[in-house]
């Protein structure tokens, strides 16, 4: 299944790496309504910030990091899944293991249905290519709490349980459960 259609921007902003593993997603909003001006920011050297996908509220995709390089999106920041034994384990420095996508929005903007489809089908693709656990598809709040709302906002925005439901079906087609003994 390919990628939506997208154009490419090279931002200056990451760092190349030899055969990453991606294991996380991180969704975020760009905390303004231009698309144009996220573009342009992160292909600033001087902003030092970047994401992997940036999508328009028009539903445009543009990439402005290859997947196997690493963006910086997610600033201080942790995974902390929890181990069967309940003990939290902590991954540090989220954005070597995963790719950042911005939806072009603020904390109270709300996100358009074509800027979601967009999402929802780049999700697809990105959990079905690097076989990411649906429970890895995070907003920028849940590696930054504290620092970081989005892309929830302050009214809960963001729709996680249909982003979630896209992440299960692409994640189910392409990781089948083992047999019963």
């Amino acid at each position: 299944m390919p990628k939506p259609p997208y154009e490419f921007k090279q931002s200056p902003n990451f760092k190349h790496s030899n055969g990453r593993k991606i294991s996380a997603i991180v969704v975020h909003y760009t905390g303004s309504t231009h698309m144009e001006g996220t573009i342009a920011w992160f292909l600033n050297p001087q902003s030092k910030v970047s994401a992997h996908y940036v999508i328009g509220q028009d539903g445009r995709v543009v990439q402005m990091v290859l997947d196997g390089d690493i963006a910086w999106h997610a600033g201080r920041s942790a995974m902390r899944p929890e181990l069967p034994d309940g003990n939290p384990q902590q991954e540090p420095n989220v954005n070597t293991f995963s790719l950042g996508i911005e939806l072009v929005g603020t904390h109270d903007s709300g996100f358009t249905d074509r800027q979601l489809a967009s999402l929802y089908a780049l999700l697809e693709v990105l959990v079905t290519t690097y076989r990411v656990l649906p429970e890895r598809v995070v907003g920028h709040s849940t590696i930054a709490p504290g620092r970081k709302i989005d892309p929830e906002g302050f009214h809960g925005q963001f729709n996680w349980p249909k982003a979630r439901q896209v992440a299960q079906v692409a994640y189910s087609a392409v990781v089948k459960p083992l047999p019963h003994a």
